[in-house]
């Protein structure tokens, strides 16, 4: 969510003013528990979203948000600024791993998150190769530039291909963006020894997997990752410092009026097509 400040409470400490554009940071936290405490609010024992689980909702034309969950956003435009928060779940993923330029990031999915894990990963220095069956989404992930390789693995090996990419050794790191048991295995086998594998994606459904095969011998790493913390005026800055135009993954904008028929009806149908609709107030 992105927009300009109406109003500032007289008890706010800020240096942000009437007029500033900026976005706003969707969690939830309780500010109490023992992750809130030490800055993890993002595992809060309560977490939750703004308009999913309470402050109202993002599509109205004014919203009361905790001062401390806003972030001026200089002159990146409003429209661009919405997709910080995607952003920024795919900047908290990559920062829980010590990523060095050079080295071979391999990202399943070239949705939503995949796309702007890419964008992420490029501006680091990686190598992004992407593991995607979509068509419409395979074009995507190379004409926005941020995948060097994509791999369809319904008609290649995957692990195969990672290979020749990385000179036998395999990637680096890895990130599930799916949420799919198939994929979450197929990255595994790709990581080289002692590659890390961060499960981005929400997984609906329990996964089974051979701990001694699959992590154990070759000492591989599995964490997960969940939304962010800490996170927006780091990615806000990333954006700023290396020009990210974001606008090429809008992939329409539309009236609130419109929103079953141009927006949720779209997102069902002909997902593949589409990564963010915006809804402008």
């Amino acid at each position: 969510m992105s927009g300009t400040i109406e109003a500032i409470a007289d008890d706010v400490e800020t240096d942000m003013k009437v007029g500033d554009p900026v976005v706003v940071e969707s969690e939830m936290a309780c500010g109490h528990c023992p992750a809130c405490k030490a800055g993890n609010y993002n595992d809060c024992e309560v977490m939750g979203f703004i308009g999913v689980n309470g402050w109202g909702g993002e599509l109205s034309e004014h919203i009361v948000v905790d001062a401390r969950r806003v972030y001026p956003i200089g002159d990146i435009p409003l429209d661009q600024a919405a997709m910080i928060e995607p952003f920024a779940v795919g900047y908290h993923a990559i920062r829980l791993v010590d990523v060095q330029p050079g080295q071979t990031a391999l990202v399943g999915g070239a949705g939503p998150i995949g796309l702007l894990l890419g964008v992420i990963l490029k501006a680091k220095g990686l190598k992004v190769i992407m593991s995607e069956i979509s068509q419409a989404r395979k074009d995507k992930a190379l004409d926005s530039h941020v995948a060097d390789v994509v791999i369809d693995p319904t008609k290649d090996d995957l692990l195969e291909r990672v290979k020749e990419e990385t000179d036998g050794k395999g990637a680096d790191v890895a990130f599930d963006s799916v949420g799919a048991e198939s994929v979450m295995h197929q990255l595994l086998s790709a990581l080289k020894a002692q590659g890390h594998l961060i499960i981005v994606a929400l997984h609906v459904r329990p996964v089974t997997m051979n701990l001694t095969k699959e992590m154990g011998f070759g000492e591989k790493f599995m964490g997960g990752s969940m939304g962010y913390a800490n996170d927006h005026a780091d990615a806000i800055k990333l954006i700023q410092d290396r020009h990210i135009d974001l606008s090429t993954f809008i992939t329409d904008r539309i009236k609130v009026e419109d929103i079953v028929e141009k927006g949720f009806r779209p997102l069902h149908e002909d997902a593949e097509h589409h990564i963010k609709i915006l809804v402008e107030m």
